[in-house]
């Protein structure tokens, strides 16, 4: 489906653009949230370990350890 865009104004090309690159973005947006649900369902990751994990990165020792 080729479209010439020659006989677009400066106003209309920009117009394009801005929904041509909103819907990219919407395209990529798509694909990230489908790859993060297929990981989270193929990790089979049990919820203690998940819990673990996020008591270990919210510990004062471990931003402790990161100041002078």
């Amino acid at each position: 489906m080729p479209i010439d865009i020659t006989k677009f104004s400066e106003a209309q090309l920009s117009e394009l653009n801005r929904k041509i690159v909103a819907r990219l973005r919407y395209l990529q947006e798509a694909r990230m949230q489908q790859q993060m649900q297929s990981f989270r369902s193929a990790t089979g990751c049990p919820s203690t370990l998940q819990g673990m994990i996020q008591r270990q990165a919210s510990s004062p020792s471990a931003t402790e350890k990161q100041s002078p």
